[in-house]
């Protein structure tokens, strides 16, 4: 039997994965066990809109491999340009709850599954999404910085559970025909996109519309009746970094989307151009922390 012929053996013996097993990781994915007790503390501590944010930071201080990871966020090249950051509460002000929050989350969850060949490019690619994110609602003015950035972090997430419950399927997606959008392979081959397991995984984690919204609907920003604008924007984030070399090989990004978040941005071409050359002229050599 021939490698291609066993390949293809192997890949109808597999057979579809379980949906109904996905939607179950959906629901639990932040009561992992395998999470550090001090991460699930500090994840109940951020349900709490009232949260003391030295109470919160005195908690991260008590993980010292969180609270330097958060350090170097904070003082990455975009970040540092409001000063060196060396205390975490700093930190906490300077990225605001909710991107705290979906640090700990994307970092945590990441490391699991970090042995997984394309992780790494998962979370370059995410960082990035998330700088351009907030670059871009600033510069036209659109929508709150810390949810631009919070959504842009985790607009791939759900992805992350495909990694998690079912690796032997990640060659399928690395494989697919280019010419189909990604969001579209997963909706035949898991019954979900990686966007709506993201919008449902928001949910869960208590997230605000301002940012479950931008996540669930960031391939078809003009689809959404709310925050269509912020949508957008994470969309035209995910062109951006993808043109500047931080995109997901399987995941040539679709320039109807791209067509789609500048109709809802009503930006013209050459519009678009100067923003581009703009922020990626000045955007500093991006260096994704380590998860």
């Amino acid at each position: 039997m021939s490698q291609a012929d066993s390949e293809s053996q192997n890949s109808k013996s597999k057979g579809r994965p379980s949906t109904d097993k996905l939607f179950e990781r959906i629901s639990s994915i932040d009561h992992l066990p395998t999470l550090p007790a001090i991460i699930r503390v500090a994840l109940s501590y951020l349900e709490d809109s009232e949260v003391s944010i030295s109470s919160l930071a005195r908690l991260i201080e008590e993980d010292q491999s969180m609270a330097a990871r958060i350090l170097k966020v904070a003082n990455s090249a975009y970040y540092a340009r409001s000063g060196k950051i060396g205390m975490i509460r700093e930190a906490v002000l300077l990225l605001g709850l909710h991107g705290i929050r979906g640090l700990i989350l994307s970092m945590s969850v990441l490391q699991l599954v970090a042995s997984n060949e394309g992780v790494l490019k998962l979370w370059k690619h995410s960082f990035a999404v998330s700088i351009l994110s907030r670059m871009l609602g600033e510069h036209l003015s659109v929508g709150q910085p810390e949810d631009l950035a919070t959504a842009g972090l985790l607009h791939d997430f759900g992805k992350v559970i495909y990694y998690l419950d079912f690796e032997p399927w990640i060659p399928d997606l690395k494989q697919k025909d280019p010419k189909i959008t990604d969001w579209r392979f997963e909706e035949d081959l898991f019954g979900a996109s990686h966007a709506f397991v993201g919008f449902r995984l928001a949910y869960f984690w208590h997230f605000p519309s301002s940012i479950r919204v931008p996540i669930g609907w960031h391939n078809n920003p003009s689809k959404t009746h709310s925050y269509q604008l912020e949508t957008a924007i994470v969309a035209l984030a995910d062109a951006l970094a993808t043109l500047a070399g931080y995109g997901l090989e399987e995941t040539p990004f679709p320039e109807s989307t791209m067509f789609d978040a500048m109709h809802s941005l009503d930006l013209k071409p050459h519009q678009l151009e100067e923003i581009s050359l703009l922020l990626l002229e000045n955007l500093p050599k991006l260096e994704a922390p380590d998860f």
